[in-house]
């Protein structure tokens, strides 16, 4: 034996490799194959098919309707329909109840509700008219039929007198209004007042109240009383007020013509001595929720 061939080596004897049984064999699944991408159809908006439309003749005319035009020309027609069928009846109903009342009128009523003794007392009224009536001869019956239509005219003329009387009235009112009015303007205007709506309202109220008192007072003496009224009033809260307060009452205009006004008394003492006036509206009183319009005054004189 040569060097070679023992040094080959020996072979090794493999063991013998398990068989799976083929329930234990797992299953294996086949490669996927690449597919197409798939198109959600969902997300596409349909297509909207056309209203179906009808040719249909109306009055003589050919039109196109639509399925829901159709339905609802329908329901109105039945509806229209419904509401002539429910006249129809009551105008049926009305006819009957007149005839019915030609043939039978005690019957009539007694369908309609009225009772035994309202039929008795109107039986006796008319019954005691008819007596009455019988008693009178055709020449005293005339004279009843004149006085009755003599009654009747008297009663639409009384009724137009006292409209032609009101309407009267109201026209003359309002020119007494617009006279007194432009009469009171004029008096303002002599004593050198600029009017305004609280100043009419209580130069009002307080002529109002004379009138009820029993004296009269003239409209120059009314706006003077009612001008010392608010001169008091406003002194008296501005001589209540800090002086940031009155700042701010007066306003920058009025401040500044206090210090011109102090000025001007300074460089000369007598023009210094004149007054000036300073308007502010009056505290409001617990008197004047009882001030009147010009209205309210005259439609309460």
């Amino acid at each position: 034996m040569t060097e070679s061939a023992a040094a080959a080596p020996a072979p090794v004897a493999s063991e013998p490799t398990a068989t799976a049984e083929p329930s234990q064999v797992p299953a294996t699944e086949p490669a996927a194959e690449p597919s197409e991408p798939v198109v959600d159809t969902a997300a596409e908006p349909a297509p909207v098919a056309a209203a179906e439309r009808f040719t249909v003749t109306i009055d003589g005319k050919t039109v196109e309707k639509t399925a829901e035009e159709l339905v609802a020309d329908y329901q109105l027609k039945q509806s229209s329909y419904q509401k002539m069928q429910e006249a129809a009846n009551i105008r049926k109903d009305a006819e009957a109840f007149i005839a019915a009342a030609k043939a039978a009128p005690l019957q009539a009523l007694r369908d309609l509700g009225i009772t035994e003794d309202q039929l008795l007392a109107m039986h006796e009224s008319e019954l005691m008219k008819v007596i009455e009536s019988e008693k009178l001869t055709p020449e005293q019956q005339r004279i009843a039929e004149l006085e009755a239509e003599k009654e009747a005219w008297e009663q639409r003329v009384k009724e137009a007198e006292e409209a032609e009387e009101a309407q009267t009235a109201q026209a003359a009112q309002a020119q007494y209004e617009q006279q007194y009015e432009a009469q009171m303007l004029k008096s303002f205007e002599n004593v050198g007042v600029v009017p305004d709506a609280v100043t009419v309202q209580r130069v009002a109220t307080h002529l109002y109240n004379a009138l009820e008192a029993g004296y009269e007072v003239s409209t120059e003496d009314a706006i003077e009383f009612v001008q010392s009224n608010q001169r008091e009033a406003t002194a008296g809260l501005l001589s209540s007020l800090e002086v940031e307060q009155l700042v701010k009452v007066l306003g920058p205009e009025k401040m500044e013509a206090l210090r011109k006004h102090n000025l001007s008394g300074l460089k000369d003492p007598q023009a210094g001595a004149t007054t000036t006036t300073l308007t502010s509206s009056a505290p409001a009183t617990s008197s004047d929720a009882d001030k009147l319009s010009m209205s309210d005054f005259f439609r309460r004189r």
